[in-house]
């Protein structure tokens, strides 16, 4: 039998300096589904297993807590990773997920913390515009 997910994550985030600690996880074994969340000071990480699939979130854990914004967003507003759009979701592993939260640590920490404002825009819009490029939806978004 496969050990739960929050066991999994936990044993992937033991080798980092100063590990997320796991704050929630939830488990739907009919479809192997399962999500983790993981406090990491000014930033909350969900990883999510849809179907052996495994994605990554980050939501701003003092300013935003329920506004989850997907790491290949991050990414590309964070890091200046260029992507491409219709591939936003690929299939992933929790050790790509896992390897992704790092490269992304530091930045999205720095970006939540010290320039929340002008960051959240930035992901907002990018994720409309991802929104209408992908999917032929408008790009709306007020000033």
């Amino acid at each position: 039998m496969t050990p739960p997910f929050q066991a999994l994550v936990a044993q992937a985030l033991a080798p980092l300096e100063s590990p997320p600690a796991i704050l929630s996880s939830v488990e739907f074994p009919s479809f192997d589904d399962a999500m983790v969340i993981v406090d990491d000071g000014s930033v909350l990480w969900r990883l999510i297993r849809e179907r052996s699939n495994v994605s990554l979130q980050a939501a701003a854990a003092a300013q935003s807590p329920e506004e989850w914004f997907d790491a290949s967003l991050l990414e590309a507003v964070c890091l200046g990773k260029t992507t491409d759009e219709k591939n936003t979701y690929p299939t992933r592993t929790l050790e790509s997920a896992v390897a992704q939260l790092i490269a992304l640590r530091t930045v999205v920490r720095e970006s939540f913390t010290s320039n929340w404002k002008a960051t959240r825009r930035r992901l907002q819009q990018t994720a409309a515009q991802w929104n209408e490029s992908t999917m032929n939806r408008p790009a709306r978004f007020s000033s």
